[in-house]
């Protein structure tokens, strides 16, 4: 993005920046009359002052409000319903409903397919598309494949998928799309994979590093060629931040900045950013 801006400015185009994430009063109002249509409050109906305190806790972020709402535990029974019935009987419709809602929180169009070329051709079967539970979750019209959202997806996959199977599912997709070079949309998807921005967002917080090395030192021998690349490195650096393991993060921060050095014009600043992010935070740590 900001790259995009310095071309707009290069260019003396004038725009606004509009904040769509942010709710209006008259926004705020119906989103309250929609939390009241869903069912969220259960048993327990707050009177309309509560659902205002609610949203301004959520800083009156749509994102912050969705997931505030499928964190209640009325919702997530319900969801747990739904996902339960499509994951634990048939294997096919487990791989059909986890790789539509990761493929669905991408920032990328999804068509029948792409889902089919990831997660194989029984993405056609009858049983599967015409499931009213998996209907629940999906909407495939026109040949396109969509879901709720992308949060909703997103805390789908943390809060109702074994990370185990997260897992292995995004490095089967990995070596999938790895001999795919035809396609932009293809090698936008296969970059996702390596982001660990993607991963936090799926992985629960219980044996997060554990499943955090799992997944990259099994991803590097996948697709050996990340080996040789900074940006993978630096991912796998940021695994490690997050989790308060900073000397090894360092040890992979250098490496980064290592592999990029044989790399002519290689863009560091993400590296310079989660290096001096590194030292701010071991700068703060008592130990």
């Amino acid at each position: 993005m900001r790259i995009k801006k310095k071309v707009l400015a290069n260019t003396n185009f004038t725009y606004k920046e509009l904040a769509i994430d942010i709710l209006s009063e008259n926004e705020q109002n119906t989103i309250s009359s929609l939390i009241d249509s869903i069912g969220f409050w259960g048993r327990q109906y707050p009177q309309k002052v509560d659902k205002h305190k609610l949203i301004l806790k959520c800083r009156r972020q749509i994102s912050l409000l969705l997931l505030s709402l499928l964190d209640s535990q009325h919702i997530k029974d319900k969801i747990k319903k739904i996902i339960s019935s499509l994951i634990e009987n048939d294997k096919n419709m487990k791989r059909a409903t986890v790789t539509g809602l990761y493929l669905c929180m991408q920032d990328i169009k999804v068509d029948t397919s792409m889902l089919s070329d990831i997660a194989g051709d029984f993405i056609y079967d009858s049983k599967i598309i015409n499931d009213e539970n998996f209907k629940e979750i999906f909407n495939i019209k026109h040949g396109m494949f969509t879901s709720k959202s992308s949060i909703f997806c997103q805390k789908v996959i943390k809060d109702f998928i074994d990370p185990s199977y997260t897992i292995s599912l995004l490095l089967s997709i990995s070596e999938r799309l790895k001999n795919i070079h035809n396609s932009t949309v293809h090698a936008e998807l296969l970059k996702s994979c390596f982001k660990f921005s993607t991963i936090e967002k799926i992985i629960p917080n219980d044996n997060k590093l554990k499943n955090i090395i799992n997944y990259y030192e099994k991803l590097k021998r996948i697709v050996p060629w990340l080996i040789h690349d900074p940006h993978f490195w630096l991912q796998y650096a940021m695994g490690y931040i997050s989790c308060g393991k900073y000397e090894r993060a360092q040890t992979l921060l250098n490496n980064a900045y290592g592999k990029a050095k044989t790399r002519p014009n290689y863009y560091i600043d993400n590296i310079d950013t989660q290096q001096a992010r590194l030292y701010i935070l071991k700068s703060m740590d008592p130990d």
